[in-house]
C-alpha cells in the first residue's frame, strides 16, 4: 500500500469514510486495522442507517433500538433491508398503524361514489385491534378480522413471487350481516409500509395520496398483484350476495 494511505491523518480518514457506501465500508475495513477502525466506527455507521431510513414510512423499533449500539449498528442497517422485504405482519404492527383504506374501481360504481377518496377528500382511516375488532375513523363498526392461512394454489410463473406469496400472510375481514370479503393479502411499499391488497380495495398503513402520485397504488399495479384465487373468493362472494337480495350493483 501506498504511504500515503498509510499516513493519512486519522480526521480526514473519517471524513472519507463518512462519503461511502455500506459495502464500500466494508471492503475498506479489510485494508488494515487502522482502516478497519475507521471503516467500522459507530458513528460512520449511523449516519449511513439515518440516511437509508429517513423518509421510510416504517422501521421496526428493534432495528432502532440495535443501531444505538457499535456491536448493533451494522446489523440493523442489513437486517433492516431484508426486513422491508417481508411479506408478512405481526399482530402488534397491524394494531399499531392507522391504515388508509379505499375502493378500487373493480368494487363497482355503487361503492367508489360513496368513496372519499374518488370524491378528492383524503382516505378513510381505520385502526385494528388486537382482540379482532375493527375501527373505522371514530365509528365502531360490525366487522371483525383476523390472520388466516394462504391457500397452495397458484398459476404464477414468477418463482421469487412464489416464495413471497408462501412466506406471507394474509387477513380476512368479516361483517356480521355482509359475510366475508375476499382475503386481503399483505404486501409491501416501496416506502417499507404495508399494503393489504385484495380484489376490491387496498389499506395501506401510511398516508394514502392519489394513485397519478403513487404508481405503486394504482388500480393497475394494484390488480397484478391480486391472485387468481382472491378472485375465486370475490365471485363467490357476489353469488352468496345474490342468493340473500343484497347485492349492490
Amino acid at each position: 500500500m501506498h504511504s500515503f494511505f498509510v499516513k493519512l491523518p486519522v480526521e480526514l480518514l473519517a471524513r472519507v469514510m463518512n462519503h461511502l457506501k455500506a459495502e464500500e465500508l466494508l471492503a475498506c475495513s479489510c485494508v488494515c486495522k487502522v482502516w478497519k477502525t475507521s471503516a467500522l466506527d459507530h458513528g460512520c455507521w449511523l449516519n449511513l442507517c439515518h440516511k437509508l431510513w429517513e423518509g421510510r414510512s416504517y422501521v421496526p423499533s428493534r432495528f432502532l433500538e440495535m443501531a444505538e449500539t457499535h456491536e448493533g449498528v451494522i446489523r440493523a442497517y442489513f437486517a433492516s433491508i431484508k426486513d422491508a422485504k417481508r411479506c408478512s405482519i405481526t399482530t402488534e404492527e397491524l394494531c399499531s398503524f392507522e391504515w388508509s383504506f379505499r375502493f378500487k374501481r373493480s368494487a363497482g360504481r355503487f361503492w367508489t361514489r360513496s368513496d372519499p377518496y374518488w370524491n378528492g377528500s383524503p382516505a378513510r382511516t381505520v385502526k385494528f385491534h388486537p382482540e379482532g375488532l375493527v375501527k373505522w375513523e371514530s365509528d365502531w363498526t360490525r366487522m371483525r378480522w383476523k390472520f388466516v392461512e394462504i391457500p397452495d394454489q397458484t398459476d404464477d410463473n414468477d418463482e421469487e413471487d412464489k416464495i413471497a406469496l408462501t412466506e406471507g400472510k394474509a387477513i380476512r375481514i368479516e361483517h356480521l350481516d355482509m359475510g366475508r370479503f375476499p382475503t386481503e393479502l399483505v404486501q409491501r411499499h416501496r416506502s417499507w409500509g404495508f399494503i393489504l391488497n385484495s380484489p376490491w380495495v387496498v389499506y395501506a398503513s401510511f398516508p394514502m395520496v392519489r394513485s397519478n402520485r403513487d404508481r405503486q397504488l394504482s388500480d393497475k399495479v394494484l390488480e397484478k398483484r391480486v391472485r387468481p384465487w382472491q378472485w375465486i373468493e370475490a365471485d363467490e362472494y357476489n353469488m352468496l350476495q345474490i342468493e340473500s337480495g343484497s347485492d349492490s350493483d
